[in-house]
Formats: structure tokens, C-alpha cells, sequence
């Protein structure tokens, strides 16, 4: 028993010695000029997998889907941005018909992936036709389950055709943890068997402007993220602006 006490005590004093090293580690950095990004899910089997849309992907809560990807919605049920729902690549919350067989989204402008291609409607039409005729993609059987068909009637707008009454239909886009992220069709169409495609480099989806050079200029973060500011745009090449939303 005498043993078993020394090796705890042993124990929880290595570990208290190991904390107090890597806080002091991280403090000495200035917060604004610290990223932290938690590894939840221990080693990371396939690393150089970045395609997040097949279940042999790399690390899914590493970084991946809270810094690259995105969706329609967001639902922070403590307080959200404004409020709890937050729109990100849609414009506007769902729009369903009278019976819940139909939802219509309207998606904003001004939305690229980070190589420059605009983010259309084109765009989700492919996400969501992709997994209706591949088996074995992450998000595969709930679309095969819930969706009919899917069409673009602009450039900014997607009708989704359900095979049954639906009213939470949007939940498969809203992100709480997780959600259906969008997929660069012009990426993705030429990676042939897609559930092996590993996608080295993932394009992210941000929003972005042109500045007075033409220069497509892409949000990254809060030009001060602590105390509030404007949001800083970075010019694909170029060098780094403030400008309003």
C-alpha cells in the first residue's frame, strides 16, 4: 500500500510540474499572436487526407472544418453573433413550402474559395448530387434518404426536392458541431473515385471583395480580435487591408 502511495504521489507530481511548463510555455506568447487548435481525436490516421467528405478523411475536428470549410447556418443556442441563428453561405433561413416537400435557399454573393473560383449554386447542386449517386461518402445515406432532387434556379438559388414531409430538413446544413459542409465542384469533379480522393490541399470558402486594384481580397479575421475592429481582407498576393464587412 506504502508503494502504491509513493507512486501516486510520484505521478501527480510529475504531471502538476508538466502543466505548470506548458502554461508558462504558452503565456509567454502574446494571445493575439497565439492560435490554439485542439487535437480531440488523438493520432491522425491518413494526415495528408484533407477531403472531409470521406470516412477514411484525416483529423475532422483539427482544425479542418472550423478554419476551411463551411455551410448555411449556424445555431450558437448561448448567444450566437447577433442572435442564435447566424446566416454564413446563405443569405436568408430556409424557405420550405406548405407541406415541408420542398426548401429553397438563397445563397449569398461574394462568397470564393480561396483559388479565386466564385462560390455558386453550382456549387451545392454538386455537393449534394455527388453523395446521391456515390455510396460510402460521409454524408451519403442521409442524402439518399431525404432528397428527390436538387436544382439551381439562378446562380444564387437552390431548390431541394424531398422525397417526404420534412421540417428539419435544414438541421443536415446548420452547424452545431457538425454539418453537410459545400464542396468545390471544379475540384472535386476531376478527383475521380472520390472516396479515396485524399485532397492534399482543401480550397477553403471565405468571404471576399474586390478593392479599388481589382485585387480579390478574402476575410480572414479581426484586424483586433480581443477588442473588436474591422475585419482585415487579404489580397490573393497581395498585402493586408482593414475594411468594413
Amino acid at each position: 500500500m506504502r508503494i502504491l502511495r509513493s507512486i501516486a504521489t510520484i505521478a501527480l507530481t510529475t504531471l502538476a510540474a508538466a502543466t505548470a511548463f506548458a502554461q508558462g510555455s504558452i503565456s509567454d506568447l502574446p494571445r493575439r499572436e497565439t492560435l490554439i487548435v485542439e487535437n480531440p481525436e488523438g493520432t491522425i490516421k491518413n494526415a495528408g487526407w484533407f477531403n472531409i467528405w470521406a470516412i477514411n478523411a484525416g483529423g475532422q475536428s483539427t482544425g479542418l472544418h472550423q478554419l476551411a470549410m463551411d455551410t448555411f447556418w449556424y445555431i450558437d443556442l448561448e448567444r450566437g453573433l447577433k442572435e442564435v441563428w447566424d446566416n454564413s453561405l446563405a443569405a436568408d433561413k430556409p424557405r420550405y413550402n406548405a407541406d415541408f416537400t420542398e426548401m429553397t435557399v438563397k445563397l449569398r454573393p461574394g462568397i470564393f474559395w480561396s483559388d479565386g473560383v466564385e462560390f455558386s449554386a453550382d456549387d451545392v447542386v454538386y455537393t449534394i448530387q455527388t453523395p446521391m449517386k456515390t455510396n460510402g461518402l460521409r454524408w451519403s445515406a442521409a442524402v439518399q434518404v431525404n432528397v428527390a432532387d436538387i436544382t439551381a434556379t439562378d446562380r444564387h438559388t437552390v431548390v431541394f426536392k424531398l422525397k417526404r414531409p420534412n421540417s428539419r430538413f435544414h438541421a443536415l446544413f446548420t452547424v452545431r458541431w457538425n454539418a453537410m459542409w459545400m464542396m468545390p465542384k471544379h475540384v472535386f469533379e476531376k478527383g475521380g473515385d472520390l472516396v479515396k480522393f485524399a485532397q492534399y490541399y482543401p480550397q477553403k470558402v471565405r468571404c471576399c471583395c474586390r478593392n479599388a486594384l481589382g485585387q480579390l481580397c478574402c476575410w480572414l479575421a479581426d484586424a483586433n480580435p480581443i477588442g473588436g475592429g474591422h475585419p482585415c481582407y487579404q489580397p490573393l498576393g497581395g498585402g493586408c487591408f482593414c475594411a468594413d464587412r
